[in-house]
């Protein structure tokens, strides 16, 4: 690269590694459109899906567009599959959802999904011992 001056030089960088107008448009209208359809698999742990929720949303304020935490907690809370509900009952009573940070949320759910995989494991031992009894 042939640069005048090091604005030059940042300009030049800037518009090959962050795209002109159009493509950045076009990026940060499908970060957006990956937010607003994301859902969670049914196999999926709350680590990793946390993990994928925030490289979308950074994705997005990497590209100069601002995303409330407000609006990343209530779409969590939608796109969450169905053995949280328990949690996200208890949840709404307990907290102002308006209030609710993200950290906060993934740390609640993260011991929720702890507790109910611990029940899991043992609800499996305790039949796999009972099988096992009854083989003798």
């Amino acid at each position: 690269m042939h640069c005048k001056s090091g604005k030059y030089l940042w300009n030049k960088l800037k518009n090959r590694y962050e795209g002109d107008k159009k493509v950045k448009e076009a990026k940060i209208q499908t970060y957006k459109g990956q937010f607003e359809s994301f859902k969670m698999d049914e196999d999926e742990n709350i680590a990793s899906y946390f993990l994928w929720v925030d490289n979308i949303v950074n994705n997005i304020i990497d590209l100069g567009e601002e995303v409330k935490g407000d609006d990343i907690v209530w779409k969590i809370l939608r796109s969450l599959t169905l053995r949280f509900n328990p949690k996200l009952a208890s949840l709404e009573e307990l907290y102002d959802m308006k209030n609710l940070r993200i950290d906060m949320l993934h740390e609640t759910l993260a011991a929720y999904e702890t507790r109910i995989e611990k029940d899991k494991s043992r609800t499996w031992e305790a039949t796999f011992k009972s099988s096992k009894e009854a083989s003798k």
